[in-house]
This record gives structure tokens, C-alpha cells and sequence, in this order.
């Protein structure tokens, strides 16, 4: 099965605030199953960050019209914040971020029309500390339908939440033959999915490259990136 890894590198973060990043796989739509993954954390508010602060990251057509270009987004397939009020919190010393009641949801993007077509149930954390980075993973196989899988935090572990995540423990994710695996890496690294997902690539566009876009200036989002063509 032929696989290929890529990554900017151990710990060179980039930083956005009301910004996206695309960029273009070297296997470009010639995938059948593409992982990708994040390590991630954001900045620290002091406080509950409230109106639906929005991440966004996966799959697009192109490289100049992704998530956040408004009607005139092409195609986006990933996953996205959906919780309404960020919940700060302290597990030790480490503040975090709950993204209550659906946390993140699977979606699709084409101009302004968005479909939510995996809904979780679970409340999801995310560091607020720049020293203490979780993984926040989205995998999707093409197929009739295609199926989509994400990996988080479990805010009910305060391992997980107390844990930089290592750049070993990144590769161990990228390198799972199935995410449903992820707690082996560290308890509370936990999966969600698989879930259908309808996507028409010949309608609305080839998905050939990788975005992640986060809406924010009060507070900055920052990640190392690796993507993997699992086949």
C-alpha cells in the first residue's frame, strides 16, 4: 500500500489570527484515504471565549478560494468547531479550552451552502497553554459514501490535557493503520467516526489541497502540520 508522510518540521509553528493557510499535497487529489494532523494549541484569553469561535481544517479545491472565502469558497471537506461558548478551564496548571455539547463537527463547504453531516455528542478539549500542544487529527477515504474520522482530547482525562503532545507521539498518531487506535498513543486521545459523508469532487471540484483556517484576532491559534496518504 503506498504511503508518504510530510511536515514542516519539528516545532516550527505556524500562527494564525483571522488568517488560512493552503497548501498543496505533492500527491495532490490522487489519494484515496488522506490523514491529517495537527499539533496544535491556542493562546490563553484568561476567560471563556464566547460567539462561535470557529476552526477549520482539512481538504479544498485550490489554492485561492478556501474556507474562509465566503460564497466564493470553491469545495471544503473537514472538520470544524461548531460549540457555541469555549469554556476555559485548568487541569493542574495547564489552562484549556471545552468545546461543549457537539465540539467539532465533519463538513462540507461549497460557496456559502455548509453541510454538518457528522454530529458528535461528546464536549472536546483543546490547550490554551503554547507550551502544552494536543493532536487534533481528520481522516477521509473516498468511497460510495465517503467516510470521515477525527481524534481529540477527552476533557475528562487530565493526562491527555496535562500532556505536550511529543513529536513521537504525533508520528505514532500519523502512523496508526487505524485511528481507532488512538488511545493507544495516550489515554484520552480519543476517536470519533467513522461517519458517511456526501461528496461530489466531479460536481463541485477535486479536493487537492490542505487548508486550516482559524477566525480570530483576540486570541492566536498555532500548529505544526503533517499529512499523510494513507492510500
Amino acid at each position: 500500500m503506498p504511503q508518504r508522510l510530510e511536515t514542516f518540521g519539528s516545532d516550527r509553528r505556524l500562527v494564525l489570527a483571522n488568517g488560512e493557510a493552503i497548501r498543496a499535497p505533492i500527491y495532490l487529489g490522487n489519494w484515496t484515504r488522506i490523514r491529517i494532523g495537527l499539533q496544535c494549541c491556542f493562546s490563553d484569553l484568561g476567560v471563556n471565549a464566547t460567539g462561535t469561535p470557529r476552526i477549520a481544517f482539512g481538504v479544498c479545491s485550490g489554492n485561492q478560494y478556501g474556507y474562509g472565502a465566503g460564497a466564493n469558497t470553491v469545495h471544503c471537506v473537514g472538520l470544524r468547531s461548531v460549540g457555541a461558548t469555549w469554556s476555559r478551564a485548568l487541569s493542574g496548571s495547564v489552562p484549556y479550552y471545552t468545546i461543549s455539547t457537539t465540539g467539532y463537527n465533519v463538513f462540507t463547504k461549497v460557496g456559502n451552502t455548509i453541510t454538518d453531516t457528522l454530529i458528535q455528542s461528546s464536549t472536546r478539549a483543546i490547550s490554551a497553554s503554547t507550551s502544552v500542544r494536543h493532536p487534533l487529527f481528520f481522516e477521509l477515504a473516498k468511497g460510495s459514501p465517503y467516510t470521515a474520522k477525527s481524534v481529540h482530547v477527552s476533557p475528562s482525562v487530565s493526562g491527555a490535557i496535562q500532556n505536550n503532545m511529543t513529536d513521537a507521539q504525533f508520528l505514532a498518531l500519523m502512523e496508526l493503520g487505524n485511528l481507532d487506535d488512538a488511545g493507544t498513543v495516550l489515554t484520552g486521545y480519543t476517536p470519533q467516526g467513522p461517519g458517511n459523508i456526501t461528496v461530489d469532487e466531479t460536481t463541485n471540484g477535486t479536493l487537492d489541497h490542505i487548508f486550516v483556517y482559524w477566525e480570530r484576532t483576540s486570541f492566536e491559534f498555532s500548529f505544526n502540520i503533517r499529512h499523510r496518504k494513507v492510500s
